[in-house]
C-alpha cells in the first residue's frame, strides 16, 4: 500500500507498492519499477549532484489512474489501477497480503497495462548537497523524508516482503548505502519490525 510523505515541494504525496504481485511504485501520478528505483538510488553515490535521468510513466488524468479503493479489495474496474487488479486480483487470504519478492516477474504485462494510460517521461533524480535535498522530478525531499522512502522499500512498504524475503534488486541496494559514506545515506534504519 502507498503511504503517505512529506515533500518539501508539493506537501503530502502518496508513494509506495500498490499491488503485492507487481513490484511498480508509484510517486502521485508517476509510476516506476522498484527495480529501476533502486538502481536509481545506488548510482546516485557518483552523480556528482548531477541529475541522473530517470524514466517513469505519468498518468496526467487523475481518473485515469482509477479508484483507490481497489487498494482495498473492493471490485473497481476502472482505469489503471481497475485493470492491474483485474490481472492480479488482492489476495483472498489476510496472511497472503505481503508484497511478492518476484514481482518484478510481472514487469512485462504491467507495462503493456500501462501504456494504455500514461506516457513515459524523464524526469531527473537528483541530489542538492549544500541544502541537503533531493529531487525526485519535480518532488523535493529533505534528506530525511528521502531515507524513509529508501526504508520503504527495503521493507516492503506496508504490509513487507512475504517471509522477510527481498529480491535481490533490494538487497544490492542496501548493500551500496551501506558501503556509501553520503550524507544523504546516513542513518538509514534498515532494521525491521514484527508484525
Amino acid at each position: 500500500m502507498p503511504l503517505r510523505f512529506t515533500s518539501l515541494s508539493h506537501g503530502d504525496i502518496a508513494f509506495g507498492f500498490f499491488n503485492v504481485q507487481s513490484d511498480m511504485l508509484l510517486l502521485e501520478n508517476n509510476f516506476f519499477f522498484a527495480d529501476v528505483f533502486c538502481r536509481q538510488i545506488t548510482a546516485l553515490e557518483d552523480s556528482r549532484g548531477e541529475g541522473l535521468p530517470f524514466n517513469v510513466w505519468h498518468i496526467s488524468n487523475r481518473s485515469d489512474m482509477g479508484d483507490f479503493r481497489s487498494f482495498l479489495g473492493e471490485k473497481r474496474d476502472v482505469g489503471f489501477w481497475g485493470e492491474v487488479y483485474r490481472h492480479y486480483p488482492y489476495p483472498e487470504r489476510p496472511e497472503d497480503f505481503h508484497q511478492k519478492p518476484d514481482g518484478w516477474q510481472t514487469q512485462p504485462e504491467v507495462t503493456g497495462i500501462i501504456g494504455k494510460y500514461g506516457a513515459q517521461k524523464e524526469i531527473l533524480f537528483k541530489v542538492d548537497p549544500d541544502k541537503e535535498l533531493v529531487y525526485i522530478g519535480d518532488y523535493c525531499f529533505s534528506y530525511p523524508v528521502f531515507k524513509e522512502l529508501i526504508r520503504y522499500v527495503w521493507v516492503g512498504g506496508y504490509p513487507k516482503w512475504q517471509d522477510g524475503i527481498r529480491p535481490e534488486y533490494v538487497m544490492h541496494m542496501k548493500e551500496k548505502i551501506a558501503q556509501s559514506d553520503q550524507p544523504f545515506f546516513r542513518g538509514i534504519n534498515f532494521a525491521v519490525q514484527p508484525g
